[in-house]
This record gives structure tokens, C-alpha cells and sequence, in this order.
């Protein structure tokens, strides 16, 4: 159920970001709150059922992070953080050492720093900091370590990227480049690589995400189970972090006669420099740097998701065909839960697919085009006046 509020309100958090703050939203918080609190009793009254699923669902990845926290954080002080502004007073989360490796607890606690993450955009009211939160996923469930990536990656990305590389200007009805948009192009010709530069923050954002699908990948075996969030999800924000890039450089004096490709591939280097001056262990896949590659891939991906409602794609069979009740009854919660959130987020994904189609044809291929024509005809201008000269 918290999982059910919390996609509902994702989405109105997409659709009205930047409106005004309004109080009508607290008393679905504070329900939620609710309901996380007697998620801890039953979670506790639960523990010898989960066992030793965090060791089956455990996937060590990028365990050297530069972020990764000196002391492992104290598990039950996260979920009294994110359940209210105020301590709890609740005799469960009081045993650290049980909850700290606890299965349940680490997906509930994800789904509570997503609700922390919507509340912020819905009502400017900040409790806890999700820079607070801890940065070192290595050691999580699968699962959770999905969702902390995701939540982590967008919130980075919203306080730190959002409009201040590329804005919208309402007048013009074209973008116009920002403080960090103009920075950007300073960094793509020096070669002193620094992590709080724009580069260095696009790249924070693109490796938590990388290691999401990486993640999303094996848990959901190449595609063919239902997992949220999913692929869509994850390649939406790595798509607005390279397209803003791209198109803040297809504004600037210096790139005005480049190519799509052209740019996409400078700004793909410069990733893969960064990428290998930062990561002394696992790289990340050219791939990932690819605007066009990226483009293309969350397009498919929408695709998918928005034929999951209709019952001959192969989407929808494909899913069905893998998946059996009667083999693991622990899990089947967790697929009608997922099956659930498919078929609410198939509208979403349809308005979706259209912006970012949107987008990329006027914005991205439109200025493109648009430049080729002008040098088009301003080289015909000088070969017709050098035929009547």
C-alpha cells in the first residue's frame, strides 16, 4: 500500500514541479507514516520467516565508491528519520543489530526515502536530507539497493542539474543556456578532471544509475520478470542528464556547426575520461555516456511498458509465461505488487514517451537541422556570388 501512494504521488510530482507549495498532501504523508509504523511490527514479528534472504539477494557492486561512509549507518535511527520529523518512540527499532541486515527492513526503508524524496517536490518541506542519507548501496539487498540508486540518482540530479545547465524560456519557446550549462562547455576542453565540477556531478548521477540496471538486469532476468521501478525509470534520468548536456552545447557559439553525433560523441569521451580518472575498479560501459544510445533505449523501454496492458505483446506474455505461483510463494506479493504498478504506470509512460519524443525532434534534431540549413545557405549565397563576381 505504501508502495501504491507513493507511485501515485511520484507522478504529480513530475507533472506539477515548480508550482507553488500547498499543504494537501500532509495528510496522505502522515497515512503513510502510519502505515510504516505498523510495517515495523509486522516486520518484527516476521523475522525468522526472512531468514537468510538478504545473502541470496545480495549483490556486491561498487564497493570502492568515493561515497562509500566510513561507519556502516545505524539502521533503525534511518527508519525513525524517515517515518516522522520527530523521534519514534517504537520498541522494535531499537535492537540495532537485528534490523541492520534485515531484508524487509531495508525495502521498507527504500520505499520511505522514495516518499521522502516525493514529499520534498510536492510540499518544499524538507524533515531529513537525502544528502544525509547513506551513499554506499554495495551492501544491500538487491532490491532496495534498485530503489536507494534511483531515488539517490534523481535527487541529485533535480537539486544540482535541473535547469541550471539548459532553461526554458517561456518567451522564446526555446532553451537558453545556464551558469552551469556555460561552465560545462569550459570543462569539455580542460584537461583537469575535478569531481564537483558539472562533469563530475552528471557523473555521480550516471554511475548510481548504472549500477541500478546492472542490478535490475540479474533481478529481473534480461527482462523477462516484472521488477519496479523499471528500466524506463532509470533511463529517463540518464536521458535528461546527456540531453541536457548535448543541447547546452548545441546552443554555444563554439558547436553550433556540429552534428548530433558529433556533439553526443564529445561529451561521451569526456565521460570516459572522467570515468577513468575516478574509477579504479568497475567502469562503466561507453554505452552509458551515449546520448543516442540512451534515446533509444528508454524509448524501447517505454514501448514495452505501455503495451504491458495489451494482452497479445509480447511485453505482456513474456512476463507471464516466466513466471509460476506455485513456485516461491514468498514472492507472489511482490509480483502482483509489481504487476500493479505496470499497469498504473502505462499511462504515465505514454505522456512520457511523448515528451522525451517531443523534445528530441524540436529541440535536438530540430537545432540541428535548422543549423545545417542556415550553413546550407549561406555557403549557396557565397557560390552565387562568386558566379556573378
Amino acid at each position: 500500500m505504501i508502495s501504491y501512494h507513493v507511485f501515485a504521488l511520484d507522478f504529480v510530482s513530475h507533472k506539477q514541479s515548480g508550482i507553488q507549495p500547498t499543504d494537501q498532501y500532509d495528510d496522505i504523508f502522515e497515512s503513510i507514516n502510519k502505515m510504516a509504523q505498523a510495517c515495523i511490527n509486522c516486520i518484527n514479528q516476521s523475522r525468522h520467516l526472512e531468514s537468510s534472504q538478504i545473502i541470496k539477494t545480495l549483490v556486491v557492486r561498487d564497493l570502492y565508491n568515493p561515497n562509500k561512509d566510513e561507519d556502516l549507518f545505524e539502521f533503525s535511527r534511518l527508519l525513525e528519520k524517515l517515518i516522522a520529523s520527530e523521534p519514534v518512540d517504537n520498541k522494535y527499532i531499537s535492537n540495532e543489530l537485528n534490523w541492520q541486515y534485515s531484508y524487509w527492513g531495508q525495502k521498507l526503508a527504500s520505499i520511505l526515502i522514495w516518499k521522502c524524496y516525493i514529499q520534498k517536490k510536492l510540499t518544499n518541506k524538507t524533515f531529513v536530507n537525502l544528502s544525509d542519507y547513506p551513499h554506499d548501496y554495495s551492501t544491500f539487498s538487491v532490491r532496495s539497493g534498485i530503489i536507494m540508486r534511483w531515488i539517490y540518482a534523481r535527487d541529485h540530479f533535480y537539486e544540482n542539474l535541473e535547469n541550471k545547465i539548459i532553461i526554458f524560456d517561456d518567451n522564446t519557446k526555446e532553451y537558453k543556456p545556464q551558469e552551469k550549462g556555460i561552465v560545462f562547455l569550459t570543462e569539455l576542453d580542460n584537461p583537469l578532471l575535478l569531481p564537483n565540477s558539472v562533469l563530475g556531478e552528471a557523473y555521480e548521477v550516471s554511475r548510481y544509475l548504472y549500477f541500478a540496471l546492472q542490478n535490475l538486469r540479474i533481478l529481473s532476468r534480461k527482462n523477462l520478470d516484472l521488477i519496479f521501478p523499471t528500466m524506463a525509470h532509470i533511463y529517463h534520468i540518464q536521458w535528461k542528464v546527456l540531453s541536457q548536456l548535448v543541447h547546452a552545447l548545441q546552443l554555444s557559439e563554439e558547436y553550433k556547426n556540429c552534428s548530433v553525433r558529433e556533439i553526443a560523441y564529445k561529451v561521451q569521451r569526456k565521460f570516459i575520461d572522467f570515468d577513468n580518472e575516478f574509477s579504479k575498479n568497475e567502469k562503466i560501459p561507453p554505452t552509458h555516456f551515449d546520448y543516442e544510445y540512451i534515446y533509444l533505449r528508454l524509448r524501447g523501454n517505454y514501448e514495452n511498458a505501455i503495451n504491458i496492458t495489451d494482452p497479445t505483446s509480447r511485453s505482456r506474455t513474456s512476463v507471464l509465461q516466466q513466471k509460476y505461483y506455485c513456485h516461491d510463494d514468498h514472492n507472489d506479493q511482490e509480483f502482483r505488487m509489481d504487476w500493479t504498478l505496470a499497469q498504473m504506470f502505462a499511462p504515465a509512460a505514454y505522456i512520457l514517451n511523448n515528451e522525451v519524443e517531443d523534445f528530441h525532434s524540436q529541440y535536438i534534431i530540430g537545432v540541428s537541422k535548422s543549423k545545417n540549413t542556415q550553413l546550407k545557405n549561406a555557403n549557396m549565397s557565397e557560390t552565387d556570388k562568386e558566379t556573378n563576381d
